[in-house]
């Protein structure tokens, strides 16, 4: 069919809209965490917030890796940088603010690992310490912040500390507004339902 919509061609506009569904992600777990209708839903709701985030990340990753201008790039990583500066609150020593949004994904995700003293970082860890498993355990164990700063922290001397609905909405839309401008798409609602219009989008 001449009239198909190439996803591999078309990989860094695909990026984009799925960074804005993310973000509306994002946007919609921020008005659940800071109002919530039910108690019991705010730890997910919180746990949710940092995969949300991380996504809205990859997909931006996934835009700067396809885009065809190589001067778009640059713009795409400030974009990103100024995404990560923005959510990311407190960060271990030697730790980037990428790499702590990646742990506190990680430790979310893997929590059968983390919560048990084996997770990958553990395990570096302990070639280099040797603390128990328990210890380790504790370390990296999951915390969420107060009502009125909504934050998840891993670790009580917090190796990564992001922030999940003050700052983070607003970062993860600019950011998608950003590669909209980068990249030159003007985001339709509904992935999958209608194509992608582009705009004036230059290569070098």
């Amino acid at each position: 069919m001449t009239d198909q919509f190439l996803l591999t061609e078309n990989a860094h506009r695909v990026a984009v809209q799925l960074a804005d569904l993310w973000a509306t992600a994002v946007e919609a777990q921020a008005r659940r965490i800071r109002k919530p209708h039910n108690l019991r839903v705010t730890v997910p709701d919180q746990y949710l917030q940092v995969v949300a985030l991380h996504h809205v990340l990859v997909a931006a990753k996934m835009a700067r890796a396809h885009v065809p201008s190589e001067s778009a790039r640059p713009r795409i990583d400030a974009a990103i940088n100024a995404f990560l500066k923005a959510i990311v609150v407190t960060r271990g020593p030697g730790m980037n603010q990428r790499q702590a949004l990646a742990l506190a994904r990680d430790v979310l995700e893997h929590f059968d690992e983390y919560l048990s003293g084996t997770g990958k970082k553990q395990k570096e860890d302990q070639a280099r310490t040797g603390e128990s498993k328990e210890d380790l355990a504790q370390r990296y164990r999951p915390e969420l912040g107060t009502t009125g700063q909504p934050t998840l922290r891993i670790g009580s001397a917090p190796r990564a500390e992001i922030d999940l609905a003050a700052i983070a909405p607003a970062a993860a839309r600019q950011l998608v507004e950003a590669l909209c401008a980068i990249v030159g798409v003007d985001v339709l609602p509904g992935f999958g339902t209608a194509p992608l219009h582009h705009g004036g989008e230059q290569a070098d």
